[in-house]
């Protein structure tokens, strides 16, 4: 089922079956503010506490963004680059987050798309659920006649336990921490996976 609703104040989807319920907020780059397993009766995602602020293209991510689960594009850090022969600023953790989509229902999905307004791309993206899994699917289309730099990265707030374990697909050896944290180290520092080390001692991830 999928219908529309309203999450703390603001118009969002909620796509649910009888295990998991998903909420998507197609004004805030499609983020997905919740998703919850009715069989372990847990949140995935962290929350956030206050009420939803209106958001501007150059908003502080920090400030506004720190919950759920959001699209990174075209970049992370922010930063200026030179793209078709003008320099265009890239906002904090790219643009996605901060951009209203358009969208559709569809019976367990829910299809979205918007247009940059910084460079020439159309972003869409499909979310559906089935059974316990919530599943993406993205097409993003340059539309102007020159390329221009740009990463996609999931941006996942989790509501982290102890006794919990995130795999990551087979083959992975390493991961590279990108924040500064007495836990991880500094920015870049590579651990292999799934053992890593804090200032103390060992500590498996």
């Amino acid at each position: 089922m999928t219908e529309n609703i309203t999450f703390q104040g603001i118009n969002a989807v909620k796509l649910e079956n009888g295990e998991i319920c998903a909420v998507v907020i197609p004004e805030l780059g499609g983020k997905v503010a919740s998703l919850y397993s009715k069989i372990k009766d847990f949140e995935l995602f962290f929350q956030c506490s206050d009420d939803l602020k209106s958001l501007e293209l150059y908003s502080d991510f920090a400030e506004f963004g720190c919950w759920g689960f959001d699209d990174t594009f075209p970049n992370i850090a922010e930063g200026e680059v030179t793209v078709g022969g003008r320099q265009v600023k890239y906002p904090d953790h790219g643009e996605i987050w901060t951009m209203p989509f358009d969208y559709k229902l569809g019976e367990n999905s829910v299809e979205l798309w918007a247009e940059s307004s910084i460079l020439p791309y159309t972003y869409k993206k499909t979310l559906s659920i089935s059974g316990n899994k919530l599943e993406m699917k993205y097409a993003i289309e340059n539309t102007g006649g020159f390329p221009f730099p740009c990463i996609w990265t999931m941006h996942g707030l989790l509501n982290c336990r102890e006794d919990m374990e995130i795999k990551f697909p087979p083959g992975t050896n390493e991961v590279e921490n990108v924040g500064k944290s007495g836990f991880l180290g500094d920015i870049g520092t590579v651990h292999p996976y799934p053992v890593t080390r804090d200032l103390m001692g060992m500590c498996t991830i």
